[in-house]
């Protein structure tokens, strides 16, 4: 019986030596905090544009104010009525 426990140990799989822990990475580390860094620029440039936008009026109310001054103040070089005349015939003649 001996033989037959020795047998079946040998059949299994030997696990891999255990490999040494690597050292801690640094890099990573540094890297995140510039991430962080990046983020907080970000965060307080978009703070500062955000309440520059809140002096603003709404783009409604600007429109609006524009199309009541250009529909009050007609274009004094459009002609303010539409004269009747007949077709040129050059260009009836291009057509076809």
């Amino acid at each position: 019986m001996a033989t037959a426990s020795s047998s079946s140990s040998s059949s299994l799989p030997s696990l891999p030596p255990p490999s040494p822990k690597s050292p801690p990475d640094l890099y990573s580390k540094r890297r995140d905090t510039a991430k962080l860094n990046m983020l907080d620029r970000e965060i307080t440039f978009l703070e500062v544009e955000f309440k520059s936008l809140q002096g603003l009026q709404p783009a409604s109310t600007c429109c609006k104010e524009l199309t009541d001054f250009v529909v009050a103040n007609s274009d004094p070089l459009l002609p303010s009525s539409k004269k009747n005349r007949k077709p040129c015939r050059f260009w009836k003649w291009l057509r076809y």
